[in-house]
């Protein structure tokens, strides 16, 4: 058993015990070790001390430990105390929050933070109509969170700021899974993605969004699937800003009855300038924003053609993005290539769209199937176009 414990490591900074009495140091040693042995599944006994669940429910208070029989109240109480390997799961009910959510602990590979609701849209997390001027849930340098099945509203007022926004990951935040939520009732944005990586978007429901269902900024390594968007009146699903590797696919978009904010809406755009931020390739003739994002197998659907969505799928000054085997039914343009105007921005020039790839889109019922309003640079290849007009 000794060479065992100098094998793994246990004994490491311990006096040779032979026959003697431990002292009390040794036995803090031990103790100290023990917590960094590996055991046959790989993982540690200090990584299972976040093993374990904590709870939430609308009746719960705050001070009390979060567990099943004594649950917490809020959504921030756990955000604040949750750690790796941590899943707090949140019972039925309408949760009134009343401080913005910021996530104060990062997850770990293998030992993930998970906030989730018990039964799916069950759980619904709902702030009051003064905190529409402000991000509501923000993750912010933080990894390995996932967000999971909530509702997720705000008291309905006119709320006009573009900081309204309902879930935020940003600064460097990285593999986090936001999947299964319903976001409703926000003027700017469901989901907002800042200078984050290796992002999960899945199966969420983004319903009567004024801006944006999700804007994806300045990130990389980003997955979009499975997701039903319906009436985000300008965007859909925008990929801007120095985005790059993103996969959009299995998507369903529509539009139904209501007048999108402004004639450059999209359900899904493959670029686009931001601010004066600059490209991500800088200099002049070499700047784009948007690299290798491949947008296939989506459907997007505008009821009351064409006034519902203008464009179903827009290349802006983006480089080597892709759109093959989408359905894109009842909008004003199929697909459109375009120019950002980035030189207002700051920037030394606009660029074009650079090396497109489309193939295999079925295109009906719009007023044009392809327009190129910018000719973009590089071929096109076996597009299939099938318009009404």
């Amino acid at each position: 058993y000794k060479m065992v414990a100098y094998e793994t490591g246990l004994l490491n900074g311990v006096n040779d015990l032979g026959d003697s009495e431990i002292t009390r140091a040794d036995a803090a040693m031990l103790l100290k070790n023990a917590l960094g042995v590996k055991m046959p599944d790989g993982k540690t006994p200090e990584s299972l001390l976040g093993e374990k669940y904590f709870y939430v429910a609308p009746n719960g208070a705050d001070t009390n430990p979060g567990t099943e029989d004594k649950p917490w109240k809020t959504l921030n109480k756990a955000a604040q105390t949750a750690i790796a390997g941590t899943t707090v799961i949140f019972e039925d009910g309408t949760y009134q929050e009343t401080r913005v959510t910021t996530v104060k602990n990062s997850g770990e590979e293998g030992a993930p933070i998970t906030f989730k609701a018990r039964n799916k849209h069950k759980a619904i997390i709902q702030y009051p109509q003064n905190y529409s001027t402000q991000t509501k849930f923000q993750i912010s340098t933080r990894h390995y969170i996932n967000v999971r099945d909530f509702l997720f509203t705000q008291i309905q007022g006119t709320a006009t700021s573009t900081s309204d926004i309902y879930l935020r990951c940003s600064s460097g935040t990285t593999n986090c899974e936001l999947t299964g939520n319903r976001f409703e009732n926000v003027f700017e944005e469901g989901i907002k993605c800042v200078s984050a990586e290796n992002i999960l978007i899945e199966d969420n429901e983004f319903i009567s969004i004024t801006h944006e269902g999700m804007d994806i900024f300045n990130c990389k390594n980003i997955v979009v699937k499975d997701n039903y968007l319906y009436n985000c009146s300008r965007v859909g699903i925008m990929m801007k800003g120095n985005t790059r590797n993103a996969l959009i696919y299995n998507n369903y978009i529509e539009m139904d009855g209501i007048t999108p904010s402004n004639r450059g809406s999209a359900a899904i755009t493959l670029g686009g300038s931001s601010n004066s931020y600059d490209p991500f390739d800088i200099g002049y003739g070499t700047g784009y924003e948007a690299y290798y994002l491949i947008a296939y197998n989506n459907v997007i659907i505008a009821k009351n053609c064409p006034e519902d969505f203008p464009t179903g799928l827009t290349f802006l000054s983006s480089k080597g993005c892709m759109a093959f085997n989408n359905i894109i039914i009842g909008t004003q343009y199929g697909i459109k290539t375009s120019m950002t105007a980035a030189a207002d921005k700051g920037w030394e020039w606009d660029p074009p769209v650079l090396s497109p790839f489309m193939k295999n889109n079925i295109i009906a019922n719009t007023q044009m199937g392809i327009f190129f309003e910018n000719q973009p640079i590089g071929a096109l290849q076996n597009t299939h176009t099938f318009c009404s007009n």
